[in-house]
């Protein structure tokens, strides 16, 4: 089906509201052009002027460079950053879209080192849009500092899938890949099997995709275990009559 190839390429929307100063904010799944557009919302709730980027990645912390506009203003290619300044109490748009073709990433919001401390408010959304009509619109929490242990309840049948995408802040180079490991248990809690894969940037998938012989109808939940921290955003995907819907599914951290 088209819709499941397709979810490397879907945007997340994410919502996150924060009353605590902002050093770092990550988004780990970013995706516009082919009907997706990104609206991300920063909020200053100090007296003082905020400043920071907003810095749009893919791979393994590699500059976005296909094309891009932000604001209806063609953003240059080869370069991932985008400088921010939002006064005091005030509020900035900016709006991400791309082309006819779908293209992921991720998206990080940095505070300069004079903002750190202050205080802002972010809001990401998705969209999708066919023909110029809004068909679907989604809210999923940002992935925040990120964990090594997570359980997430996955489900799989002819209308609903589990997808999930991740990425490491920290990635520099191919000395920083690791292992994930990935153990999917049934409805019962008993193993159904366990893989071993290579985080090497950032990467959207259905949760079956990574295993043999998922049948077409199962519920369970996924194991997600990494040598490193992961930024981790999991979304419900349900088909509807003409198009689909994504659900946040919130993964459990384990400590």
């Amino acid at each position: 089906m088209q819709l499941r190839i397709k979810f490397g390429a879907m945007v997340v929307v994410l919502l996150c509201i924060g009353s605590l100063g902002l050093a770092w904010e990550t988004y780990s799944q970013f995706a516009v052009g082919g009907g997706f557009e990104v609206v991300l919302m920063i909020s200053n709730d100090s007296d003082e002027e905020w400043t920071g980027e907003i810095l749009i990645r893919k791979g393994a912390a590699q500059d976005w460079d296909t094309f891009l506009a932000v604001n209806g203003e063609v953003f240059l290619e080869g370069t991932g950053s985008v400088p921010v300044s939002i006064p005091p109490q005030g509020t900035r748009e900016f709006v991400f879209a791309g082309d006819s073709e779908a293209r992921a990433g991720y998206l990080e919001v940095q505070a300069s080192w004079e903002s750190i401390s202050l205080d802002i408010a972010l809001a990401f959304f998705y969209n999708f849009s066919v023909e110029g009509q809004l068909v679907d619109s989604t809210g999923v929490p940002a992935s925040d500092w990120g964990g090594r242990s997570f359980v997430v309840p996955v489900r799989k049948s002819r209308s609903v899938d589990t997808g999930m995408a991740w990425t490491h802040r920290a990635f520099v180079d191919d000395g920083d890949e690791f292992n994930v490991i990935l153990t999917l248990f049934d409805s019962e809690g008993n193993q159904v099997d366990q893989v071993i894969r290579r985080f090497t940037g950032h990467e959207a998938f259905f949760f079956h995709q990574a295993f043999d012989g998922v049948p077409d109808e199962f519920l369970g939940k996924l194991s997600v275990e990494a040598i490193e921290p992961l930024h981790l955003t999991v979304l419900g995907l349900e088909t509807t009559g003409n198009g689909f819907q994504l659900t946040s599914v919130p993964p459990t951290e384990v400590f």
